[in-house]
């Protein structure tokens, strides 16, 4: 199916069913809905990675998979303030069918723009060649291919039990560690029974996520780089 289309379908399959929520009649439907999101936004971490080992060589990849994750930190960080003043001005419906209107226009861009690299115009020779020459798997036979799929799952194994890989994973626990639980205790705790309004709440929350985007999935993916 490729990339391009798995992705189109995942943001937009994902859009939908958030732009759905809106219009939600009870806790069921909230439900069923809130799992067709899920859903459609399983496939997306491996499609994203799977972007990664086609526009990157392998010495490059962690710092590229750091940097996209960092969006998941990013977007409430910066948009949580915009999302409870809609909730306020209007009602809790609109933050999903917002959220989910968004979704869809930039899926049907992305559909519009996205291309491997091989067939993306605005890429030099020079570039393309750096990509396939450092693992890069941008629609061409490289080396590893060529080794065979075997060959590529032992050194894969080998890689990943390596001393050097012991400890990378504890950065990469951790990091996802800060990001799960830094930002729930801190918006409990700055509620309006606290005397913040939601709005200054929703401002003050943004400091955990951004902490998360910046030591948990910049430093992580650039450590892991080395």
């Amino acid at each position: 199916m490729g990339s391009r289309l798995t992705y189109f379908i995942a943001i937009f399959g994902w859009s939908v069913a958030t732009l759905l929520q809106g219009f939600a009649t009870g806790l069921m439907s909230l439900i069923g809905l809130r799992a067709i999101t899920g859903i459609f936004e399983a496939p997306a971490f491996p499609t994203n990675n799977r972007m990664v080992t086609s526009w990157f060589p392998e010495h490059e990849r962690a710092s590229a998979v750091g940097f996209y994750t960092s969006g998941q930190f990013v977007g409430p960080a910066f948009l949580t303030p915009l999302l409870i003043w809609i909730q306020e001005l209007l009602s809790w419906h609109w933050v999903f069918i917002v959220t989910g209107g968004i979704g869809i226009i930039w899926s049907l861009i992305w559909f519009k723009v996205y291309q491997p690299p091989r067939l993306t115009k605005s890429i030099s020779k020079a570039e393309l060649d750096y990509i396939r020459d450092g693992g890069g798997l941008g629609g061409w036979r490289c080396a590893a291919e060529e080794r065979g799929a075997s060959t590529v799952i032992e050194s894969g194994l080998e890689a990943g039990f390596s001393p050097q890989a012991g400890w990378r994973l504890p950065w990469t626990v951790r990091g996802n560690l800060d990001a799960v639980v830094l930002p729930d205790p801190v918006s409990e705790l700055l509620n309006p029974g606290k005397g913040i309004t939601a709005l200054k709440a929703g401002f003050m929350t943004t400091v955990p996520f951004l902490a998360a985007f910046l030591a948990s999935c910049c430093l992580v993916g650039w450590r892991i780089s080395w």
